[in-house]
């Protein structure tokens, strides 16, 4: 194209900058226009997705609350079931416990008026000896220690005598195992003794110092030379050797646990029964006199049997659950210095260390 002059070449370039001009601003209109529609479609699916989310944590706090609702059921049945399983060991225990009382009543019946020959002598010399669910143990005068192999209760004389490490005087079997004390008053454990292994594998030495101890579900006894009670704190079936030694208030030269509590006699042979004595409360909180003279007792699930100063034996009346003091004496006959009444029946030693114990058919 030629332009004639500089005035048309000029209009040419006006004319070309509008018709620019109109383009970009239809172009950007219709950038406007449709950014404005996908500006909406935007917010518009932002707006579902919110809706969305809202709508999944409503059923994330639902699928939560049934989740938690169905924890509390199974924990609340968790604990039901423990309950019911803690009840039905409750009453199975109460049900072998009546058993075993049943049967010890039936054998007690057979022990009163019984007369000297219903004794039957064992081999071996004792001076004490004590019986227990593992079996019966014993000291002789050298203090040399023994355990009778072989006693059950269709065979309450044993097979034979085993020795066992170290020297005691004293020595007593119970829940919480082997204890004794030697002639210097210290206080031994036996470790490892159990059912399968009654004779154990070790002594360990225990601070403090007794004459003579006891032990029963109740914990582990014994006096000094004071004459002075002490009770072992901090025994479990995990810690069976316990922490610390408790003194409990009066004087006792002996004293023997059991099934029907604590009993004890004092210097002048007076006997003791230790008032509201419980497993939640092995101390109890206090003594109350019972009529009678003894110098050596002990207590079980057979009942309370004691020897007085002339070796007489006598049997306490009347212990029950509900009457752990009984009522009066019966005589039993023979003549023995020291007894221990246990799992397995009666057995004793008289003034010259021979080692009874009572007639099986009347046990």
């Amino acid at each position: 194209m030629f332009f004639n002059n500089i005035s048309e070449i000029l209009i040419d370039l006006k004319l070309r900058i509008e018709e620019k001009k109109f383009t970009i601003n239809v172009n950007e209109n219709i950038f406007n226009i449709l950014f404005k529609v996908e500006l909406s479609n935007i917010n518009e699916f932002s707006l579902e997705l919110k809706r969305k989310e809202e709508d999944l944590k409503t059923i994330v706090e639902n699928l939560c609350s049934i989740i938690k609702k169905q924890e509390e059921k199974i924990n609340k049945f968790e604990e039901e079931s423990i309950e019911i399983n803690n009840k039905i060991k409750q009453l199975e225990s109460e049900i072998k416990k009546e058993k075993i009382k049943t049967e010890s009543t039936i054998k007690l019946l057979n022990f009163k008026n019984i007369n000297n020959d219903s004794w039957i002598k064992m081999p071996g010399s004792l001076k004490q000896l004590s019986i227990g669910n593992f079996g019966l143990y014993g000291v002789n005068k050298d203090n040399k220690i023994y355990f009778r192999e072989g006693i059950d209760f269709d065979n309450k004389i044993g097979k034979s005598w085993i020795l066992i490490d170290g020297l005691l005087k004293h020595i007593s079997i119970g829940e919480y195992g082997l204890w004794g004390v030697n002639s210097n008053n210290e206080i031994y454990y036996r470790n490892n003794v159990s059912k399968e292994n009654p004779t154990g594998n070790s002594w360990t030495k225990i601070n403090g110092s007794l004459k003579m101890i006891s032990v029963s579900k109740y914990g582990v006894w014994g006096v000094n030379s004071k004459d002075e009670i002490f009770y072992r704190e901090g025994i479990t079936n995990i810690n069976k050797i316990g922490k610390n030694w408790i003194k409990i208030d009066g004087l006792l030269k002996y004293l023997s646990l059991g099934y029907y509590g604590i009993w004890g006699v004092n210097s002048k042979d007076e006997i003791f029964y230790r008032n509201n004595v419980s497993l939640s409360n092995p101390k109890g909180n206090e003594w109350i006199k019972i009529d009678g003279l003894l110098k050596i007792i002990s207590v079980d699930i057979y009942g309370f049997w004691g020897v007085n100063s002339n070796d007489e034996i006598f049997y306490r009346n009347g212990l029950t659950d509900c009457n752990h003091i009984g009522i009066g004496w019966t005589k039993i006959g023979g003549s023995l210095k020291n007894i221990s009444i246990g799992y397995f029946g009666l057995y004793g030693v008289n003034k010259n260390d021979e080692i009874f114990t009572k007639d099986n058919k009347l046990i």
